[in-house]
C-alpha cells in the first residue's frame, strides 16, 4: 500500500499510541489499524492505516464493517475545517485524548454510508479517504492521542 501524501504530517502530530479493544473505540476517535485484506489466498499483507474513526459498527461478528477516513490522503485543510465544524470532546475511556464530536453516520439506498458533513464533499476535499473494513481482518488497534490545531 502507498503511502498518502499527507502521511507524514499527521505522524508528526501523533503524541502518543496505546493498544485497544474494538469494543471501546469511540466514533471520532483517530486510530492507527493493522488489517489484512480478505482477497486472495497467497502472500497476503499487513497493511497499517491512520484513520479517523467514523463508526465501529454493531456486533462482533468477522464480517461487521467498520467505517473511517484514512487520514493520508486528506489534506490538512480539509481535517482542520472537518474540526472546526465538528468540535472537540474528550473522549470517555482516554483521559486527555480527543475525539471529533461526529455525528451518527447517514445510511444512503446503495449501502453506503456518510457524515453530514462529508457527504456534499466526498468527490473534492475527501475523495480517497474513505473506507470500509471488516473487523475478523484486524491484527491491531491503537488509539492515537493527536495535537489538534487551535
Amino acid at each position: 500500500m502507498k503511502k498518502g501524501r499527507h502521511y507524514n504530517y499527521y505522524l508528526r502530530r501523533i503524541e502518543l499510541r496505546l493498544p485497544l479493544w474494538r469494543t471501546i473505540l469511540e466514533s471520532g476517535m483517530i486510530c492507527e489499524i493493522k488489517y489484512t485484506p480478505d482477497y486472495g489466498t497467497g502472500n497476503r499483507q499487513t497493511f497499517t492505516y491512520l484513520g479517523l474513526n467514523l463508526f465501529k459498527g454493531k456486533g462482533a461478528g468477522p464480517k461487521t464493517k467498520m467505517h473511517l477516513l484514512r487520514l493520508d490522503n486528506l489534506a490538512p485543510r480539509v481535517f482542520r475545517q472537518l474540526v472546526e465544524n465538528s468540535g472537540l470532546v474528550y473522549s470517555k475511556y482516554f483521559r486527555n485524548f480527543r475525539r471529533l464530536d461526529i455525528e451518527q453516520l447517514l445510511i444512503e439506498n446503495a449501502g453506503k454510508y456518510y457524515l453530514k458533513e462529508i457527504k456534499p464533499n466526498i468527490n473534492s476535499g475527501f475523495s480517497n479517504t474513505y473506507r470500509t473494513f471488516n473487523i475478523g481482518n484486524y491484527k491491531q488497534i491503537k488509539v492515537l492521542k493527536f495535537k489538534f490545531h487551535k
